[in-house]
């Protein structure tokens, strides 16, 4: 599955250059600055799956193979609130993307697992998941209708910074507690269909470099788009689509530590606003 999972990630540089080619013989004549801004925010709402879960450094804890699972310890589902700035010219700008998870806490009294807690403890799981990308966006292809591709495509380019904290509370075993903050750089696409003039169709995947040392975070999303209001060269967008989003981490140390979580599918509800 590991193999599987860092394909997209490893076909980005040679997906990239295959798109820039046609996009390069495009006109060159220069033209006036357009400076542009646009402010996104997002949620998403979907089941949680797999091992969210890492013990302590400490090497007086004890796991089992797979760790506590999220289903073990009552959290099964999960919010997420994606917010996105993207300052520009023309056709290339920057994003600050940043993104906070809470799974829904719940009481685990009969699970069979081993992570310092006798089985059939009663034990509270509160979880944070937040990640934030940085980065540089260009545009490889204008949405136009009558280009060889009828599509607009974009590429980013920059570093994804994993936060995470998982804490056990146990009225019997007392707590658990674990963190780390981690960063690796991150490459993706996106990609956009014009309808109409209000309507689009548009999707995204992004994924980290697939380095051993470092986080594996894929996230993908596919959405429509539609204008709600446009004045004065400013538009405000609703949309709604479905995400997925994979994280994979193992840290070097004596005693295992690894996070292995999906979340999806998602709903996303969103809207953005631009200027």
């Amino acid at each position: 599955m590991r193999v599987i999972r860092i394909l997209p990630s490893a076909l980005f540089p040679i997906i990239t250059l295959m798109i820039a080619r046609p996009a390069g013989a495009q006109s060159m004549a220069p033209s006036a600055p357009a400076p542009h801004l646009s402010l996104e925010s997002d949620s998403l709402y979907g089941p949680i799956s797999n091992d969210p879960q890492t013990p302590s450094v400490d090497k007086s804890w004890t796991t089992s193979r797979n760790g506590a699972g999220s289903e073990e310890v009552g959290s099964d589902t999960a919010g997420i609130l994606d917010r996105e700035i993207g300052p520009g010219l023309n056709n290339q700008g920057f994003y600050l993307d940043s993104e906070s998870m809470s799974s829904s806490p719940a009481t685990s009294g009969t699970r069979d697992w081993a992570l310092n807690f006798p089985a059939g403890s009663d034990v509270r799981s509160d979880m944070k998941l937040d990640w934030y990308r940085l980065g540089y966006r260009f545009q490889l292809q204008k949405a136009q209708p009558d280009a060889d591709l009828p599509f607009g495509v974009h590429s980013r380019v920059g570093v994804a910074v994993l936060d995470f904290q998982r804490r056990l509370e146990s009225p019997s075993s007392g707590d658990a507690d674990r963190s780390y903050i981690t960063a690796a750089p991150q490459m993706g696409l996106e990609m956009e269909w014009r309808a109409t003039n209000k309507l689009s169709i548009a999707g995204e995947v992004t994924s980290t470099v697939p380095l051993s040392s470092m986080p594996w975070i894929l996230t993908t999303d596919v959405k429509a788009s539609y204008t709600l209001l446009q004045k004065h060269g400013a538009g405000l967008n609703g949309y709604i689509g479905g995400g997925y989003e994979g994280f994979s981490f193992e840290e070097r140390q004596d005693v295992r530590n690894e996070i292995n979580a999906d979340f999806g599918p998602m709903l996303k509800l969103g809207l953005e606003l631009k200027f």
